[in-house]
């Protein structure tokens, strides 16, 4: 199930941990809450900008649909990275289809996206398999 999560607007995305394809993302609200989202079955985790303080421009956790239209495609390469452009036109239609089974996995929700967006810092991208979230208080 995948979880409902709280606005995480102007807080801050404070660690990143990973090991044995977990990952454990530690969120602090704009009025100090604290949360860890244990990101489960890892598949792909993609990570830019990382710095000191990494202020969230929106959280959001999708399944059981695909990301909007007009993101779609740079999330999808920012995960999944297709071959290089002169690679043979096999490769290319191989890396399609693998996407297309991502994508039908986001739409039947046996996966999940994570999706963190960063009005400074850290912007952050995963696929994996549950989300669960709990509150440090």
């Amino acid at each position: 199930m995948t979880p409902s999560i709280p606005s995480f607007h102007d807080g801050c995305l404070t660690g990143v941990a990973l090991k044995d394809k977990v990952a454990v993302l530690s969120l602090r609200r704009s009025g100090g809450d604290e949360y860890e989202l244990t990101l489960s079955g890892l598949r792909a985790l993609q990570v830019a900008d990382f710095r000191e303080g990494n202020i969230v421009a929106a959280a959001e956790v999708i399944s059981g649909r695909e990301p909007d239209a007009t993101a779609k495609d740079e999330i999808m390469e920012r995960l999944f990275p297709g071959p290089h452009p002169n690679a043979a036109q096999s490769y290319h239609a191989e890396h399609a289809a693998f996407i297309e089974a991502r994508l039908a996995e986001l739409s039947s929700g046996a996966a999940t996206l994570v999706a963190i967006s960063a009005s400074y810092g850290a912007d952050l991208l995963a696929f994996c398999e549950t989300v669960q979230m709990r509150s440090m208080v």
